[in-house]
């Protein structure tokens, strides 16, 4: 009697696993077919947002984004225009690299949590040159693997100021201006002293590149 209860049981619990199996796999294509879905949205809109910004220029790009989508983050729109310029040869999804998938998805994988601890507080970033370099440096390594682009007419435009206050930090007369708005031509001309070697390479004879390095061997050159 016993046996036949459980071979009875069994039965019952084996129809439930299939039905269980089944029907997870069903969901789990129409998840996955979701995502292929979602994915070929975002893919789309990484190019569209991607033509905008170069229509409106790079100098103008958070500016239309915030007058004209100030619901979507600057952050959230830069996954998108990221996975369209990681695959330029792109027709279809089935042409993304994987690896610019991954990256893409794990934008959607929550923060991690972290425990309040007593002390915990937040502070503003402060006005400071390094915060300047800083910048610089992400922007760079961001320009030498391919993750954004750079319109150097617009970045001479914009960068005007800094670059004038860098010659005068450094001592250096600013070049003067072509028609075009570009310092000296584009090229800054070496404006050191005759007689004197530019304060910007060591001198000749020396075998270090730090040039502070250098003028503490040679304090005369």
């Amino acid at each position: 009697m016993q046996t036949r209860t459980i071979t009875a049981n069994l039965k019952t619990l084996t129809a439930e696993a299939k039905r269980l199996w089944t029907e997870g796999e069903s969901i789990n294509r129409l998840v996955l077919s979701c995502l292929d879905k979602s994915l070929d949205r975002a893919w789309r809109l990484g190019k569209v947002l991607n033509q905008i910004k170069g229509m409106v220029g790079t100098g103008n790009w958070l500016l239309w984004l915030e007058a004209n989508w100030p619901e979507l983050h600057e952050r959230t729109a830069q996954r998108f225009m990221v996975l369209d310029r990681e695959n330029p040869e792109a027709q279809t999804i089935e042409d993304l690299s994987p690896d610019s998938v991954r990256k893409f998805r794990l934008g959607y994988v929550p923060a991690k949590e972290r425990p309040e601890l007593e002390g915990d507080q937040s502070f503003a970033r402060q006005p400071h040159y390094l915060t300047l370099v800083n910048d610089w440096r992400r922007l760079h390594r961001r320009m030498e693997t391919g993750l954004c682009d750079l319109d150097p007419t617009e970045a001479r435009r914009d960068l005007k100021p800094v670059f004038d206050w860098l010659c005068g930090l450094y001592g250096i007369p600013v070049p003067k201006t072509d028609p075009e708005g570009v310092p000296g031509g584009g090229v800054v001309k070496n404006s050191h002293p005759p007689g004197r070697e530019s304060p910007t390479t060591p001198p000749e004879g020396c075998g270090s590149n730090d040039l502070r390095r250098c003028r503490t061997r040679h304090p005369g050159k």
